[in-house]
């Protein structure tokens, strides 16, 4: 993926409102941002979330800057498929979701070989989780 696309993914989620912010701490969410191959955004691609069963879930079309959410996913591993007449679909499996994190996804539509890649997970709200809770959870992990 293009360093360009990357910064504009970034910035096109820093401006996501509040509002889709997942409202329970002890859940998390996947959103991210649909675009072509020179980063232009796709409004109305279906996106498409499965849960590790590969049953469908959840299903969003983006908006007008290429972007999608789906909040309150409890603790799993998905899989997402996106799809837009004209273009490849892009599959992504093994998404991990945690409480309080929100995976963000940079989707690139081609006509022959779409992709997504995971560009980071970020608080889906600042002081959702104490320090006492993250530790909690990473020892149980251990």
């Amino acid at each position: 993926m293009h360093v360009r696309s990357t910064t504009a993914v970034l910035l096109a989620l820093a401006s996501v409102p509040a509002a889709f912010a997942a409202p329970n701490p002890l859940t998390g969410s996947i959103a991210g941002i649909v675009s072509n191959t020179v980063g232009i955004p796709q409004m109305g691609a279906t996106v498409l979330l499965f849960n590790k069963l590969e049953r469908q879930i959840a299903r969003a079309l983006t908006d007008d800057r290429g972007s999608f959410t789906f909040d309150s996913l409890p603790s799993d591993i998905y899989s997402v498929r996106v799809t837009l007449a004209s273009f490849m679909p892009a599959i992504r499996s093994n998404i991990g979701v945690q409480p309080g994190l929100r995976r963000v996804l940079a989707i690139n539509l081609a006509g022959v070989l779409s992709t997504i890649e995971l560009v980071y997970s970020l608080p889906v709200h600042e002081g959702l989780m104490s320090e006492d809770w993250k530790w909690t959870l990473r020892s149980a992990l251990a």
